[in-house]
């Protein structure tokens, strides 16, 4: 039984956050003559963006998630680019904080929710680096859909969290997903 695996790192626009996904794809998760190649994946997440439109309120976010990912080679040239779709089941944790002089102290409580997570991109193959391991570049989107809203509180004001988020990711990935 051949396994394959692959790390990317990317981040998402306009919340940025970073992400650092693991994908595990084996000859038993794809049984059959599909030309839609399937891989397991567990993701990692970490961000401080700005808060709706204030430049001195941040969200600082964490997220873990894991799901499945579908792949399928477009066109007849090589492979060289690719369209991936994913779904999954994750956790997200946010806080809000000051960011200002005057501030900087302030946070609030921190509060963590389920979520579901999607994702639907193109993989572009940038060639072989050493060992048979492949470097590509992805294009996509990804959203995470919380199970529900939350509202925190810091120094008597009121800030709406995990709220849905639909972002552009931007990654690179380094793997052994070749035949």
């Amino acid at each position: 039984e051949e396994s394959r695996f692959a790390l990317d790192a990317s981040i998402t626009i306009p919340d940025v956050v970073l992400n650092v996904t693991a994908r595990h794809r084996s000859d038993w998760l794809n049984r059959g003559d599909s030309a839609w190649q399937r891989s397991l994946f567990v993701m990692a997440g970490y961000g401080e963006p700005q808060h709706d439109d204030d430049p001195t309120i941040y969200r600082r976010t964490q997220q873990f998630g894991a799901g499945v990912e579908w792949e399928k080679p477009l066109g007849a040239h090589d492979g060289w680019l690719s369209v991936y779709s994913s779904l999954g089941a994750g956790w997200r944790q946010e806080r809000v904080f000051a960011y200002e002089n005057q501030r900087v102290r302030e946070q609030s409580d921190t509060v963590s929710r389920g979520a579901v997570l999607a994702g639907l991109g193109l993989r572009f193959a940038s060639g072989a680096l050493i060992s048979r391991l492949n470097f590509r570049i992805q294009l996509g989107l990804s959203a995470w859909i919380p199970f529900s809203d939350a509202q925190l509180d810091m120094e008597g004001e009121t800030f709406r969290v995990q709220q849905p988020m639909a972002a552009v990711t931007l990654g690179l990935m380094l793997g052994r997903f070749d035949e």
